[in-house]
């Protein structure tokens, strides 16, 4: 009976934790002012980062007002250098718990002016702490909904944990075309020239595959054929094989292939990209 008790008292804490850190997130924000938020404030991750703004995947934004929950809804937001910025970061599991232990212990006796211990630390950040995967919750000026043209008046950094699991985006897209234009590695980001007077702006997701085709030799590839034939292989063979690269294994000219989010307005995130082989170079004779 005393072990039941004490799990229900267990359980309590745990829901009233949960209801705290919810009032904490909406009582920053909101610059400690009880009234009405409206949608002024949203909760992404970060696809792009530049001085002057961030561009959020808003998943708060997902599934509501048109937007199926399996589509990025994509939201540009200006920021500077006098930005406020809070980071909230894991506390200790140890610590937590010997909070934890007091807390129980004075409402055990009675003391109701401890409060429960909240799971994370909050202190001051700056921009600069802010990356492309970063998953933050941002007060901005206007109704997040009815606005693209959008300024942050606050941010805050929230553990990756808290990151909400979201259908993955829409029915991905394809182009082809040669590397036009390319940034640095901390913007993760270039263009495709598409052979039509099109270029296509590519922002590449964090998280997302990049592979070059490499021929396979002729022997190997005749071998898989055989094996194909004889029902060894469930799946016609090509003759190139996919190999992991990096950002910085793509260069100004290179054929590519992109997969992804968006159009040729107005850019793609990619999830998907490949090194295109342009000429076959045996690897076994």
């Amino acid at each position: 009976m005393e072990q039941e008790k004490k799990k229900k008292l267990i359980y309590i804490v745990i829901a009233l934790i949960v209801l705290v850190v919810i009032g904490i997130f909406v009582s920053y924000l909101s610059g400690n002012r009880p009234r009405n938020l409206g949608n002024l404030i949203v909760s992404g991750t970060v696809q792009q980062k530049t001085d002057e703004s961030l561009i959020i995947d808003a998943l708060t934004l997902r599934g509501i007002n048109g937007n199926t929950p399996d589509q990025k809804v994509i939201k540009t937001i200006a920021i500077n250098s006098k930005t406020p910025v809070k980071k909230q970061t894991q506390k200790d599991p140890k610590v937590l718990e010997e909070q934890q232990k007091v807390f129980l212990e004075a409402q055990k006796n009675g003391d109701l002016k401890i409060k429960p211990p909240l799971p994370f630390i909050e202190e001051t950040a700056s921009i600069n702490d802010i990356v492309v995967g970063s998953y933050v919750t941002i007060k901005v000026d206007k109704d997040i909904e009815k606005n693209n043209n959008l300024s942050a008046k606050s941010i805050l950094i929230n553990p990756s944990s808290l990151i909400p699991n979201v259908p993955s985006s829409g029915a991905p897209q394809k182009i082809v075309g040669s590397v036009g234009w390319i940034g640095n590695v901390s913007e993760s980001k270039f263009a495709v020239d598409r052979g039509d007077g099109t270029r296509v702006q590519v922002l590449i997701n964090p998280g997302a595959i990049i592979t070059r085709q490499v021929a396979k030799s002729d022997n190997e590839f005749k071998n898989e054929l055989e094996q194909f034939k004889k029902g060894l292989m469930v799946v016609a063979p090509v003759p190139v094989r996919d190999e992991p690269v990096t950002f910085n294994d793509i260069h100004l000219g290179n054929q590519i292939e992109v997969q992804g989010i968006g159009d040729i307005t107005n850019g793609m995130f990619a999830d998907r990209v490949t090194l295109v082989l342009e000429g076959k170079t045996k690897t076994d004779q």
